[in-house]
């Protein structure tokens, strides 16, 4: 009798999900007809462990830049600062391209601000800011936030919160913002040493202090993840 009955038992995996290990398996004898029930549970754990990963992961990063001007020249359009944005590690795919003080599109212009999304080496569209003036104030300090985020098979570049005495307050009202689709799942490959790599002061150098990168944000569906205060210097010139 004890013979028949391990005869109708099966070995079976059934998965074991742990918040901070993952998903494992482990394999118990059980009755032939309890299989069918435990392959059901099995199923409905692991789909709950793949929402909770897809839950966590990022989908929004914010990089907030400071931009220090020494003594600007309004007749030579002088300085003129770029800073980029890519969801992966190069710009081989769509990035965002922010030109302050000066805009290229369709037909250069100096004064005010532009944002462009790119596709490798083809602009897919961009959006420009009707504050047209040029910086002409020494002395002077601009803040903003570069951001970007996932949502709905979409990824979407925006301006934000930006402050300064030349054009007072900008961005977060949808001139400075682009929406393009993309097979992007999520930001994971996002790298601020590619922002920094790629951002620069693009003319007159000598009149712009300092261009930093001073605070990089990451969410997930669930909110924020982490703050990185990593102050992270492209440009700095200290005139003599």
């Amino acid at each position: 009798m004890l013979l028949s009955a391990l005869r109708r038992t099966r070995s079976v995996p059934i998965p074991v999900v742990d918040q901070h290990h993952g998903t494992s398996t482990v394999r118990v004898n059980l009755p032939a007809k309890c299989v069918g029930w435990l392959i059901a549970v099995s199923a409905c754990l692991l789909a709950v462990s793949s929402v909770t990963a897809d839950d966590s992961a990022i989908i929004k990063v914010e990089e907030d830049w400071r931009v220090e001007i020494g003594t600007p020249s309004p007749e030579d359009h002088a300085p003129q600062i770029v800073t980029v944005l890519s969801p992966v590690g190069d710009l081989e795919r769509e990035h965002s391209v922010f030109e302050l003080n000066h805009a290229t599109y369709p037909e250069y212009s100096s004064g005010g601000m532009q944002l462009q999304c790119w596709r490798r080496d083809w602009l897919s569209g961009f959006g420009t800011s009707p504050q047209a003036k040029k910086l002409d104030l020494h002395n002077e300090v601009i803040t903003f936030t570069s951001a970007m985020r996932i949502d709905d098979g979409a990824l979407e570049f925006q301006i934000r919160n930006g402050v300064s005495q030349t054009w007072s307050t900008f961005g977060g009202n949808g001139y400075l913002k682009t929406r393009y689709s993309t097979t992007l799942n999520d930001l994971a490959n996002y790298s601020p040493d590619v922002s920094v790599a790629n951002s620069r002061v693009s003319f007159a150098s000598h009149r712009v202090r300092k261009l930093v990168l001073t605070t990089v944000r990451y969410y997930s569906q669930e909110g924020l993840v982490t703050t990185d205060e990593t102050q992270r210097i492209v440009h700095e010139y200290s005139p003599k």
